[in-house]
């Protein structure tokens, strides 16, 4: 029982073979924060938010009143009955004046008002959780391309350990064949070896380096001394039927394409307004100075409740409403599309999350189960009954199954946070908090 604690102690400890360390570390939370703080993207579509928080106000300047001045000047000539009575034959020429206040305050207008404020309020909703959903999925990115450097950053140590392994075995049949116990074979198939491994290894170096660039392009930060995360285990669903309940309830992408739903009903509402009178109460004060061919001053008010009824527009209001009838079926689609995509999401990262658990005891197995035979080997060795190359063999078998613990472990911590992502419990999850101003309802 000790001996089998002590193979899988040692097969384990592949994940702490990383030989670069830090002062400070940089934890899969703090790379989250900072792209979610200066990434570009997010920037635009916060300001798009904040855009249509605003057209909610110019939506609710419909239901206040309006105050509007005129003045002018210019020349008039008149030429009238009454004036041609008085003698004026040819008519007079005056300078006009005049200044006006006109009040408006209207008083319907075929709920139109009433429908524009629960457009603009919907689609500043559907704003902010597009946002809020944009946010999400580019933590996952970050997630992603985080776990990646981890990855590629542990193959390469191990592929540095074996590449020593194998100058260390290299070493010792060149000098047993220089001293003529070993063979020029034996030191061939070494050769060869080494090779491979050096290959190995430069290979590992390549993808590092991709890892690390992919990091910087979607964090804009070099990865440095990178920390291990560990997902909420009490966040992660425990069943696919909770996994897509959850997303029902959260998942920003859904929400928004539900409010998209509301602001087009609110906007085939709108456009139906056109078919209705408008009726405004409006006062009128007016003074007009030298005007219609009389010197002198005239002053005017009027306060009327005014009727406005147009009888026909060209068509133009009835195509306005069949357009809107269709973007509201378009958005109703939308929804469905987005419900599909959700459906899709969780089932592919549930499976994953399942199957490579599953895959993962597996590989851990093959992990001891190798680490056992190279220790058996080396006692064999120690007794003359196997060869170097035979230790050699043991090594590289060891070095595949930790490179395949290390890439399935990877890919099963991933699944965990693509299904945080699906359900719209990742940023949660992260315990990574978005601006309170994202956080504004649309009022």
């Amino acid at each position: 029982m000790r001996k089998l604690k002590r193979v899988a102690a040692a097969a384990t400890a592949v994940f702490a073979v990383g030989l670069h360390t830090a002062v400070s570390a940089q934890s899969l939370e703090q790379a989250v924060a900072f792209t979610l703080d200066s990434n570009p993207d997010l920037r635009v579509m916060f300001n798009q938010f904040k855009a249509s928080q605003e057209q909610i106000a110019v939506a609710k300047g419909g239901y206040l009143p309006t105050l509007d001045v005129d003045a002018g000047i210019g020349p008039e000539h008149t030429n009238s009955p009454s004036l041609r009575d008085s003698g004026e034959d040819d008519g007079v020429n005056y300078i006009r004046k005049e200044v006006g206040l006109t009040f408006r305050q209207m008083l319907f207008q075929g709920f139109a008002v009433q429908s524009d404020i629960t457009r603009t309020q919907a689609e500043a909703q559907a704003d902010r959780y597009a946002l809020l959903a944009e946010a999400e999925n580019m933590a996952l990115d970050v997630v992603e391309v985080y776990l990646d450097v981890l990855e590629a950053q542990q193959i390469l140590d191990l592929s540095k350990l074996n590449l020593d392994k194998h100058m260390e075995v290299h070493e010792q049949i060149r000098q047993r064949t220089e001293s003529g116990v070993g063979t020029s074979t034996d030191l061939t198939q070494i050769n060869a070896r080494v090779a491979l491994a050096r290959t190995n290894m430069i290979s590992a170096q390549n993808n590092l380096l991709d890892a690390q660039s992919q990091f910087f392009g979607v964090v804009h930060q070099r990865p440095d001394a990178l920390v291990p995360p560990i997902a909420d285990a009490d966040r992660v669903p425990q069943t696919k039927e909770i996994a897509l309940a959850k997303g029902r309830e959260s998942n920003p992408t859904l929400i928004s394409a539900r409010y998209d739903i509301e602001a087009a009903e609110a906007q085939h509402k709108n456009r139906k307004s056109e078919n209705y009178p408008q009726v405004s109460f409006e006062i009128d004060a007016r003074r007009t100075i030298d005007g219609d061919g009389v010197e002198g001053y005239e002053n005017d008010l009027a306060a009327m409740i005014r009727v406005r009824w147009n009888l026909f527009n060209g068509g133009r209001d009835s195509a306005a409403v069949r357009e809107s009838a269709y973007q509201l079926s378009e958005a109703k689609e939308i929804n469905i599309r987005a419900y599909r995509q959700l459906e899709e999401g969780v089932e592919l990262a549930w499976h994953a999350y399942e199957l490579l658990n599953t895959q993962l005891t597996y590989v851990r197995q093959h992990v001891e189960a190798a680490y056992a035979t190279k220790e058996s080997y080396d006692k064999q060795f120690d007794i003359g009954r196997r060869s170097l190359l035979d230790l050699l063999d043991t090594e590289n078998e060891l070095f595949e199954a930790r490179r395949s613990y290390i890439s399935v472990d990877t890919q099963y911590q991933l699944s965990k946070y693509r299904l945080l992502n699906a359900s719209g419990q990742l940023l949660d999850a992260l315990r990574v908090a978005v601006p309170s101003q994202w956080q504004e309802e649309a009022e």
